[in-house]
């Protein structure tokens, strides 16, 4: 099975938020690493994995 990878304009487009925000949580840790699928500069985010990231009421209670 192949997880869709989802582009920081998409990530930001779910969020609600600007690309360059999206890029700030990444660089700081906010967005856990194992989310992020690099080649090179090129980002992408495992979309499986977002939307189970960001369903997880566990970790939100934490945030």
């Amino acid at each position: 099975m192949t997880s869709k990878l989802l582009s920081i304009k998409e990530v930001a487009d779910l969020l609600q938020t600007k690309e360059s925000t999206v890029r700030t949580w990444i660089n700081r840790g906010k967005i856990p690493p194992s989310l992020i699928f690099k080649i090179g500069s090129l980002v992408r985010i495992r979309e499986e994995k977002f939307n189970k990231w960001i369903n997880d009421d566990e970790y939100l209670q934490k945030a």
